[in-house]
């Protein structure tokens, strides 16, 4: 059986990340190999004040960190 892969890039906000988390979580459920990414490294360094959100994205997804500029 061929991998399933997705790709979900975050663009402005954890409110994001809060509205995806059950399709994430569906795909994750069928065995799709998840990566996620943002857009702007700045969004991902607040990940401190999602705390939560942040664990289930990283439990359920491979979170592929950009460089700033």
């Amino acid at each position: 059986m061929k991998s399933r892969n997705c790709l979900i890039v975050f663009n402005n906000s954890w409110g994001e990340v809060d509205f995806m988390l059950p399709i994430l979580n569906i795909l994750n459920e069928k065995k799709f190999n998840i990566y996620t990414s943002f857009k702007s490294p700045e969004i991902l360094s607040k990940k401190k004040g999602y705390k939560d959100l942040y664990g289930i994205l990283k439990n359920i997804t491979k979170i592929i960190q950009i460089k700033a500029k």
